[in-house]
């Protein structure tokens, strides 16, 4: 799970690609930029955007309930970005001192205020729940039971056919991965795994494979929605230097837009194929609840164990 810090960039929602390069050519590692340059807010470099809190927020309530609960799943995204939180404040028109709280959380904000039995975002096309599909993957990979917890999860806060169905496609890749180990051929495969139009959109990943990632990622998409975003970070996945996480991840973050996600996306991923021993462990001490998420990640596993 922790392999997922990639949830907070200072390089963030860049789209001016020549812009982004002359930028981080000037530093060694683009995951750390001294200052960020995210056009749309701006944190400490280190701290958790969105996509970090709620990854967070859903693992940790999944460990301290012994499985996934959505009473103590909606809690606690409440406390994270509700009232009296940090993303609780009033953004300027440019650029935020602050963390950015996603559309759909505020509409699942809103649902929550008025007592609304369903409270997903009835509009939403955003990756968010295939990155968190991670933590589902994680404890119930290989049980019946994964389907239906992945799906209630997801429409907590996205209740879209999009939403679902690229969390169970990515949900399909990571099982896979943890269930029979690595797999060169994991997105070739995944195409048997899935209906026909999401084979189709996954194919579109594979005949871009020569292509610079930048490219691609522009072609097939590198914003928030779907399916562009999880068919960018599979073009990433595709060109990934086996043992190598840090040099396989750092395209998606010099491609720009929304990085963050295909970044958080595919740190599960080759996390998956790449084992414990092949992370960067230093990379904990430079993250926001790095600790924490790896001590909650092992209390995950044990579960599935146990």
């Amino acid at each position: 799970m922790f392999p997922q810090r990639y949830t907070r960039l200072p390089v963030h929602w860049v789209y001016d690609q020549e812009k982004l390069a002359a930028e981080v050519s000037k530093h060694p590692t683009p995951e750390f930029l001294p200052e960020g340059i995210c056009p749309y807010y701006k944190l400490p470099t280190g701290k958790n955007s969105a996509y970090g809190d709620h990854l967070y927020v859903l693992l940790k309530s999944v460990v301290e309930s012994k499985g996934f609960d959505v009473g103590a799943y909606k809690a606690g995204l409440k406390a994270m970005f509700g009232p009296g939180s940090a993303y609780d404040y009033q953004r300027p028109s440019g650029q935020a001192e602050g963390p950015y709280i996603h559309g759909y959380m505020k509409k699942y904000l809103a649902n929550i205020a008025q007592d609304k039995e369903d409270t997903g975002d009835t509009g939403s096309t955003d990756t968010d729940g295939v990155i968190n599909s991670a933590v589902i993957v994680a404890l119930y990979g290989g049980d019946p039971q994964m389907t239906s917890k992945l799906e209630e999860a997801v429409k907590v806060v996205q209740n879209t056919p999009i939403c679902i169905k690229y969390a169970l496609t990515g949900a399909k890749l990571l099982e896979g991965l943890i269930m029979n180990g690595p797999n060169p051929n994991a997105v070739g495969d995944l195409k048997g795994l899935v209906d026909n139009d999401v084979a189709q959109e996954i194919s579109k990943a594979e005949e871009m494979k020569v292509h610079p990632h930048n490219v691609a990622a522009k072609r097939l998409g590198y914003a928030c929605s779907l399916p562009g975003g999880f068919l960018s970070m599979l073009h990433c996945l595709l060109n990934a230097k086996p043992g190598k996480f840090t040099e396989s991840i750092r395209p998606t973050l010099l491609a720009g837009g929304d990085n963050c996600s295909r970044a958080a996306m595919l740190g599960a991923i080759l996390g998956a194929q790449m084992g414990l021993e092949g992370l960067p462990m230093d990379l904990l001490a430079k993250v926001e609840r790095g600790q924490e998420v790896k001590a909650l990640a092992e209390q995950l596993v044990a579960m599935r164990q146990s």
